[in-house]
């Protein structure tokens, strides 16, 4: 949009459905990137500017032991993500999503949210590592992008600092 006078100048395509993460900032060879989750369980980062993805990977799924009784999530979701302010790293909070056990609701594996915390690469969308870990509510890069700041909550609750690589 230009706001001076509310004309639409472009449309971007395929940017997420609305309720989907997005984060944006600048990458090496896009000044104005977004990064999101695409259809069939991907993770797309897009030039905004040009219109045209930069990459498309599938989203990552921890593995874990999924017990008889416990139903939830088939397909894997983004649900949180940033770019790092220097443009080296996505960041995001992958998994298969919500998990309910048919179990006692006051066990610690009775309900929860399993994912895990994936930096990528942002030059080909390749992984650089991974943090299997539950519930995470919140996650945030440091202006410097040396440290990833993200919070834990539902059955324990905590906010942690991490290095990132």
């Amino acid at each position: 949009w230009d706001t001076s006078s509310w004309k639409l100048l472009t449309e971007v395509t395929g940017l997420g459905k609305g309720f989907e993460p997005l984060a944006i900032g600048a990458v090496d060879g896009a000044a104005f990137a977004a990064v999101y989750a695409a259809a069939g369980g991907r993770i797309e980062l897009r030039d905004v500017e040009r219109d045209t993805v930069l990459w498309s990977v599938p989203l990552y799924s921890p593995q874990f032991e999924r017990k008889p009784t416990m139903a939830g999530g088939e397909e894997p979701t983004l649900d949180h993500v940033a770019i790092a302010p220097n443009g080296k790293f996505v960041v995001g909070y992958e998994g298969p999503g919500w998990m309910i056990n048919r179990g006692p609701l006051d066990e610690p594996d009775s309900l929860g949210y399993f994912g895990a915390i994936v930096v990528r690469n942002t030059g080909d969308g390749s992984i650089v590592s991974t943090y299997d870990i539950r519930n995470v509510n919140t996650l945030a890069i440091s202006p410097d992008s040396k440290t990833l700041l993200y919070s834990v909550g539902f059955h324990q609750t905590y906010v942690a600092l991490a290095r990132l690589p």
